[in-house]
């Protein structure tokens, strides 16, 4: 009797599950990844707090005076913290299908 040759992608019994449990030193490369992430991105928007509440009003809106200077460079800050969700939406899908 001829043996058949297996069909391509057939499960044999050496196979692994295509979804196992991630290994310790997996979990830790994902928190560090995580952490230093966070950590860019607040230190990021640390850096342009302080520059939106001390240097954008006189560089970017001289003409409105200082108070109103301040709270246009602050409303554009508040508007990047509205956006990030939005952005992580987006973006995260796009990630997720990659």
């Amino acid at each position: 009797m001829i043996e058949q040759p297996e069909p391509v992608g057939a499960v044999t019994e050496t196979a692994r599950p295509a979804t196992s449990e991630p290994t310790g030193r997996t979990r830790r490369r994902v928190a560090i990844a995580s952490f230093s992430g966070t950590l860019i991105e607040f230190y990021d928007f640390i850096i342009y707090g302080t520059a939106a509440a001390l240097v954008f009003p006189h560089v970017f809106f001289p003409a409105l005076g200082q108070a109103a200077g301040t709270v246009v460079s602050l409303a554009t800050f508040g508007v990047a913290f509205v956006a990030r969700p939005f952005g992580s939406i987006l973006f995260g899908h796009f990630g997720d299908s990659l």
